[in-house]
């Protein structure tokens, strides 16, 4: 299956880099960023990611038998070209400068405070990290006619700006399961069996992301990744819930005015419409966005519908809205008519019923300190709701 690439900005080829700037500032921008290059550059590049991980057939040495290969992590016949192996390179050098600002242990609600001087000592040291870990070729690609701006000066904002937020303590990843349906792969029930992501984490990277998880968090699965316990019962495959989970990605992240609030947006990151993007009809997602508040003039100007909003582009479809949605199957979930996430995997979505959900027992207003410590032990001890057959 042939997959759309991103273009490659040629060393020799003159480009006119600019200081990356702010774009989005209000709910309705992000219908205007779902129709931009820049969105489009990220979909091609994730789904060129994602492309690439899928298992293939090769023959063994002696060509004549088919082999599956799948790219476990660590697997020797995975090899990283001098760019890869130089971005690692920083990546790792960015994980050494944690272990000279080491998390503060103080008790915190949000983030970890520890970040901001992380950040300040990255931010100070960043222009010497691009130098020693990307080519130099690239970093002084530019300077075309009427700019005075490299390729590092517009990267440098871009990386920061992916490190997250010093002074909201923001800093988030997102993982995206590239699993292939193979034979011997994992089961995606087994997400909720510690032994199983244990021996699975060092060569699956979404069982890897599973694993820190369990690292960082304490409690029952279901009750602390309700979504990830939903995915844990689809049982169309791995390829299934690898393109729900692109689905959700758009859905959730890149439809979010709180997520794309913070992109800035230059030459690489380019903020023009995209040229071959097809509007869609609004979701609820598109069209539940924040807005600074109007004055209202009339009863007709405030019932006329709104005309020119951009809609999400055709590269990766919308979900589909319900009324009739039946949320997470977690046992403290009530039925809700509000769209969600998992709408990303209709076919399997509706298949708990929520009547098969277990209850907590009632707790009066006037509840002691007692019984709240034996609420929360009937919590702990509660058995994750049935599956069905």
């Amino acid at each position: 299956m042939e997959v759309t690439k991103l273009d490659i900005l040629r060393n020799q080829e003159a480009h006119s880099f600019i200081e990356p700037v702010k774009k989005i500032n209000e709910g309705h921008h992000v219908s205007r960023f779902l129709v931009s290059q820049a969105y489009r550059d990220i979909m091609v590049f994730v789904l060129q990611l994602n492309r690439a991980m899928y298992p293939c057939v090769r023959r063994d040495e002696n060509n004549s038998n088919q082999i599956i290969q799948s790219w476990d992590i660590g697997s020797p016949i995975v090899v990283l070209s001098d760019t890869v192996r130089q971005l690692k390179g920083l990546i790792d050098e960015l994980n050494s400068i944690i272990d000279e600002v080491p998390p503060d242990p103080g008790p915190r609600r949000f983030g970890n405070v520890s970040f901001r001087m992380w950040y300040e000592t990255v931010e100070a040291r960043l222009p010497g990290l691009l130098n020693d870990h990307l080519p130099q070729t690239a970093l002084s690609t530019g300077k075309g006619e009427g700019s005075e701006l490299s390729a590092k000066a517009e990267l440098r904002s871009y990386m920061l700006g992916a490190l997250g937020s010093p002074s909201r303590l923001d800093y988030e990843s997102d993982e995206t399961p590239i699993e292939g349906s193979l034979v011997n792969a994992p089961d995606p029930a087994d997400v909720t069996k510690i032994t199983a992501v244990s021996r699975e984490r060092t060569k699956n990277m979404y069982f890897s992301a599973i694993g820190f998880i369990y690292d960082v968090k304490k409690g029952p699965f279901w009750e602390h990744s309700p979504m990830l316990y939903d995915i844990s019962g689809i049982r169309a495959g791995w390829a299934k819930i690898n393109k729900g989970m692109i689905k959700m990605y758009v859905a959730e992240v890149l439809s979010k005015f709180p997520v794309v609030q913070h992109f800035y947006f230059g030459s690489l990151f380019s903020w023009d419409k995209d040229p071959d993007a097809v509007p869609q009809p609004e979701t609820v997602h598109t069209s539940n966005q924040p807005a600074k508040p109007q004055p209202k003039s009339s009863a007709a100007s405030d019932n006329a519908p709104q005309q020119g909003v951009p809609k999400l582009p055709s590269i990766i479809q919308p979900m589909a809205t319900s009324s009739s949605f039946v949320g997470t199957t977690a046992p403290w979930a009530k039925q809700s008519s509000v769209t969600s996430p998992m709408a990303a995997f209709p076919s399997q979505a509706d298949q708990r019923s929520i009547s098969q959900t277990p209850r907590l027992p009632a707790v009066s207003d006037s509840r002691t300190a007692a019984s709240e410590r034996t609420r929360g032990q009937a919590l702990v001890d509660m058995p994750p709701p049935s599956r069905p057959p």
